[in-house]
């Protein structure tokens, strides 16, 4: 009996689960900047918002993250470094003027923010000397740079001394953009070439319908034309701008036709830029500043050919290398070419006039005579010479 009572016993025992330690006391959770139990090292420096988004004085943030610290736990004590004292005076350096700033009347955008930006000095014996930067509109249109120089004694050098009637200093207006009366020469029964000494355009009367071909110089040159129109012309007619070429001074006089409520017909890629001629504020009025609140842009698009006065003028792209987003208009009725800006000489072959030719051969028209901005009326035969044609 009592060994079945020790076997009893020692299997009771065996199938016991054994004792479990007691549990280990809670801790809190640990985070990143912790270390150990009571020491805290921060891993992040405190960001642009929690330093300078108060706009506070350097004295106050100091002061805030002395409190902050403070606060923690456990408190810490943050200490700033003194600032070293370089100088006791005030350090006025040297006065240099950055740049000079001037407001320019243009033909084109009416008045130009004009910046001469001092980007550096050069040291010439005594004297100092500026290279700078044309900037207009903010942007960079020519650098002034400094070549061989050398001083020359007082009194042999130029007066400086401006006399007191002196006009303010800027760039003269070149002679190309000089709105001189123009002549006219007869095309065909109702087309006129209207030239002067800068640039030669088109007027014809197809169907009821006035077309100007292209608008140059600007506001003056554009009265003067409209001047010719009604003396040609006579009666009431609508008017249509072909613009052929983007060149700032072929479109100085789009204002004024805009303004007269003439229709603008151009390349389909022209459309954007002759917008911003057009919504360009004058502070000096022109003659679409005056009419501002009635006047708009209407623009035809043209993306390869566009039949105008039902049919009697075509206008189509030219579209080659050298001459991107311009146009040619060719009159059926005189077998008349206006090649735009694109054939300005016939001694000689030239790309223009190769890139004109290939586009005549596209549209399948066959000129008799050709005139452009510079070429006075020719015979096409010339061209197709040049060409090998």
């Amino acid at each position: 009996a009592s060994l079945l009572l020790g076997l009893w016993l020692a299997a009771g025992a065996w199938a016991q689960p054994p004792a479990q330690p007691p549990p280990a006391p809670a801790r809190p959770p640990r985070t990143r900047d912790d270390v150990g139990p009571g020491f805290r090292i921060p891993l992040e420096l405190p960001g642009f918002q929690r330093l300078f988004d108060r706009l506070d004085s350097e004295a106050a943030v100091f002061e805030r993250m002395k409190q902050e610290a403070r606060e923690s736990t456990p408190p810490e004590r943050l200490t700033f470094p003194e600032e070293p004292v370089l100088a006791r005076e005030r350090h006025r350096g040297r006065a240099w003027p950055l740049e000079k700033m001037s407001v320019e009347p243009h033909y084109l955008w009416g008045q130009v923010h004009v910046e001469f930006v001092y980007e550096t000095w050069q040291q010439m014996g005594d004297a100092t000397l500026p290279v700078a930067f044309r900037l207009v509109d903010g942007d960079t249109k020519i650098e002034r740079v400094l070549g061989p120089s050398a001083l020359a004694p007082a009194d042999s050098a130029p007066r400086f001394a401006l006399p007191p009637n002196a006009a303010p200093m800027g760039y003269p207006l070149p002679g190309f953009l000089r709105a001189l009366p123009p002549d006219t020469i007869r095309v065909g029964a109702s087309t006129f070439l209207l030239r002067n000494a800068g640039y030669a355009e088109t007027v014809t009367l197809a169907r009821d319908t006035v077309f100007v071909f292209d608008a140059t110089q600007g506001d003056e040159r554009a009265r003067q034309d409209s001047a010719w129109v009604g003396r040609l012309f006579p009666g009431h007619h609508p008017i249509v701008v072909v613009v052929t070429d983007l060149a700032w001074p072929h479109v100085a006089g789009v204002r004024y036709w805009v303004a007269m409520g003439a229709t603008i017909v151009s390349h389909a890629g022209s459309k954007e830029f002759l917008s911003q001629v057009v919504v360009r504020k004058w502070t000096t009025p022109d003659e679409l500043e005056r009419r501002r609140m009635r006047s708009r842009l209407r623009f035809i698009p043209v993306s390869d050919t566009l039949r105008l006065a039902g049919g009697d003028l075509l206008a189509f792209t030219l579209d080659g290398i050298g001459s991107e987003t311009a146009l040619a208009v060719f009159d059926r009725r005189d077998s008349f070419l206006w090649a735009s800006d694109y054939i300005q000489t016939l001694q000689q072959p030239t790309l223009y006039l190769t890139e004109v030719y290939a586009a005549v051969e596209r549209v399948r028209v066959a000129p008799r005579q050709v005139a452009a901005e510079h070429l006075p009326l020719s015979a096409w035969s010339t061209a197709a010479k040049l060409i090998g044609h």
